[in-house]
């Protein structure tokens, strides 16, 4: 038989998947959201996060929290910020340099 049972460092238990599913939802929603803004925006925006772009972070998940946390809202908080707006993308030139280098 295979055990699925498993105890947060904090002693709470769960059983399986669904189980732990339940027990992020229940009492950890709000770190999972930060966390996950914080990685999709370090994706997006190709850097590292900053201290300075917490209240970002923090806008962004308030925002989404109107909508139940929907992945919309969160990409769109995302999109439509500053330092997305103002990332530096590679010129067309840039690009195309680089991929001939690549073949």
């Amino acid at each position: 038989a295979l055990d699925v049972t498993g105890v947060m460092p904090d002693g709470m238990k769960f059983e399986g998947a669904p189980g732990l599913r339940k027990l992020l939802v229940e009492t950890r929603a709000q770190s999972f959201v930060v966390a996950f803004t914080e990685a999709l925006m370090k994706y997006a925006t190709g850097r590292d996060l900053t201290a300075s772009d917490a209240p970002l972070v923090r806008k962004i998940v308030r925002e989404a929290a109107r909508t139940d946390y929907s992945f919309y809202s969160i990409v769109q908080g995302i999109v439509t910020s500053l330092p997305f707006q103002a990332r530096i993308a590679p010129s067309a030139g840039t690009a195309a340099a680089t991929s001939a280098r690549n073949q």
